[in-house]
């Protein structure tokens, strides 16, 4: 789907925030702690941090997130998944070095955890900014092993060379390893614009433009695959900011829920 519009919506009433499972993958094992206490859901929903967050910042991050997750009718179980990102603000590279020795395979040994208790078509996957090279790389890993694919993966403002993903990149395995992958990307993103590619000789931001001048070949490849490859442009939502927190408010999630899938409880 091509220039799907991220327009507004009116946001719901207030609704008390479901906690969730944070699991934290700074280290070389793989700790969890609760949020608060939530019941076991038909799916689950894991959310996956962004550059330069420390332990304190990513569960803030979580706070916010599921709170408008549920707000917005959200139905999964929701985890968030922390990594070691905060290598300073000059540390992009050091960080996605840290992507792809450690966290990318930190989440795909989650995700095959979590496949005791859901399908893995009941998973789905959003990623904020770096997280979504995480979310990628967990999921050519998984590709590579045969595991079977997800449900559905968001990119949110993905900080991810639009190269790495494309067919013969480094990351393509991992677009080709969900049902559903819809990259929600902004043409006015200020750090993608102009932060990411003086780290990353040049190269432009998928976040930023989204597949671009690719996206019928993209899809197309994708579509052998079995893969549904979805574009949204959110320039009129976002402006020009980069944040977590406001990107994921209640109007985000009711556009997920409208491009990517997941059914929100009717409003009473």
């Amino acid at each position: 789907m091509s220039g799907a519009s991220c327009a507004p919506l009116a946001s719901p009433g207030t609704t008390t925030p479901v906690g969730y499972t944070l699991v934290d993958a700074r280290r070389e094992r793989t700790h969890r702690f609760i949020g608060s206490a939530t019941t076991h859901g038909a799916c689950a929903i894991v959310h996956v941090d962004g550059f330069d967050n420390t332990l304190y910042d990513a569960r803030a991050n979580f706070d916010a997130i599921s709170a408008e997750y549920v707000r917005a009718g959200g139905q999964c179980r929701a985890y968030g998944f922390a990594w070691r990102s905060d290598h300073g603000l000059l540390g992009l590279r050091a960080a996605e070095r840290e992507v792809d020795k450690h966290a990318g395979d930190a989440l795909a040994a989650f995700l095959a955890e979590l496949e005791a208790d859901y399908a893995a078509g009941d998973i789905q996957l959003t990623a904020h900014s770096l997280g979504a090279r995480v979310v990628l790389r967990a999921l050519a890993l998984r590709a590579r092993a045969g595991g079977p694919a997800i449900g559905a993966v968001a990119l949110v403002a993905p900080a991810v060379a639009t190269k790495d993903v494309l067919p013969g990149g480094e990351l393509f395995p991992g677009i080709a390893s969900a049902q559903r992958i819809a990259i929600f990307h902004n043409s006015r993103d200020r750090i993608l614009r102009f932060f990411f590619p003086l780290f990353a000789g040049g190269h432009a931001a998928l976040g930023q433009r989204g597949f671009g001048t690719h996206l019928a070949t993209s899809t197309w490849l994708a579509s052998l695959h079995g893969v549904a490859l979805i574009d949204v442009e959110c320039a009129p939502l976002w402006g020009g900011r980069h944040s977590a927190q406001k990107s994921f408010d209640a109007c985000f999630w009711r556009l997920y829920f409208a491009h990517v899938g997941g059914t929100p409880r009717p409003s009473v």
